[in-house]
């Protein structure tokens, strides 16, 4: 059996994906021509939102942010903490980083936040007014004590400190951390964020919340870990004027005899279902397996009703798993062709998992 080194670079690689439980009573299957109509719909609405949210004050300010020298380190990260082990040096350590949105690959997938946190460590360093001068953040006040203000022009050719960075309600524990953030223009609030995390022997808990405009995206993450098993579970999800257009989860769970990976992806009025199940054995040898016989992904809308199945043809000429749909009806087409805007979010989803196995 591997070890739990293993889980960890698979958490690694899920990132910020979902955990799904099947009803039922599903309705039924959609033919070729009805499920067309609903990956187009479906598509030209998340593109759509996807642009939206691109031309969003809040989201071009943050952007902005990152393509300057701030005060403090700050790095990019594809999940909340992405901690290889919970604790508290290394959440402390994770939280430090940038939080985003997964970055899928297609051109049409817009999400990019950059959050850039301080180093918790000695965050107190940081603490004051900053201001940005000569393309350079000095510190022109120690106050306020207990809060880190950085004023800067937005947009970047601005010839005044317009727009306002700031972190308050700083904690920082043995066992607990956590902060809130705004980022201002002209004193109006366009983006807003908090953090809390909770560490102990053997659970983890750590949640983020973001709203700007009409979107508000929320992160959650949790792992537990016993004698005889280990759990992880992360949830992303991306609401527009409190519906959900995007949302991913996983739970993740590893025992002696085997690793099980229930996940899902809604994407508009589509849902991606996905479940990896290999015990011991496999897991030593899966090299060897045909990946069709442990990994099962299939498409659905959100309202129950199948669409279609994914499945991975090997290629031996360049030596690479390469994924087709099938619709309902038995007839498989390239996944580009299936699914022209959304078949490289739904591809990199799959293919992270493998990239660490």
């Amino acid at each position: 059996m591997k070890t739990k080194s293993f889980l960890f670079s698979l958490i690694l690689a899920v990132g910020l994906i979902g955990f799904y439980s099947c009803e039922d009573d599903d309705p039924s299957p959609l033919n070729k021509e009805k499920a067309e109509v609903a990956i187009d719909e479906s598509e030209g609405e998340f593109v759509a939102v996807s642009n939206e949210i691109a031309t969003d004050e809040g989201y071009k300010v943050q952007a902005q942010l990152d393509d300057m020298y701030l005060p403090f380190e700050y790095s990019k990260s594809a999940s909340l903490l992405k901690s290889s082990k919970y604790d508290i040096a290394k959440l402390k350590a994770k939280i430090a980083e940038t939080l985003k949105c997964k970055e899928t690959g297609d051109i049409n997938f817009n999400f990019d936040f950059i959050y850039a946190l301080m180093d918790l460590d000695d965050y107190t360093y940081y603490t004051g007014t900053w201001d940005l001068t000569n393309g350079e953040f000095v510190k022109t006040s120690a106050s306020p004590s207990d809060e880190i203000v950085l004023n800067f022009p937005y947009p970047s050719g601005n010839t005044t400190n317009n727009a306002t960075l700031r972190y308050y309600d700083i904690k920082f524990g043995l066992s607990s951390i956590g902060f809130k953030g705004t980022i201002k223009v002209n004193s109006n609030t366009v983006l807003s964020f908090g953090l809390s995390a909770s560490v102990s022997d053997t659970k983890m808990s750590a949640s983020m919340n973001v709203e700007f405009g009409k979107f508000e995206m929320s992160f959650t993450e949790s792992a537990s870990e016993s004698s005889s098993s280990y759990v992880f579970a992360s949830t992303s999800t991306l609401k527009k004027d409190g519906d959900v257009v995007y949302k991913v989860n996983a739970k993740i769970t590893m025992t002696q005899e085997d690793v099980v990976i229930e996940a899902n992806m809604t994407v508009a009025s589509l849902e991606f279902r996905l479940k990896i199940d290999l015990n011991s054995d496999e897991l030593q040898n899966i090299g060897t397996l045909d990946r069709n016989d442990y990994v099962k992904m299939s498409l659905y809308t959100t309202g129950g009703a199948k669409i279609g199945d994914f499945v991975q043809v090997y290629n031996s000429t360049d030596q690479r798993w390469n994924l087709y749909f099938v619709y309902t009806d038995g007839t498989q087409v390239a996944i580009e062709t299936a699914l022209p805007q959304l078949g490289g979010i739904f591809d990199d989803f799959y293919r992270e998992l493998y990239d660490e196995i």
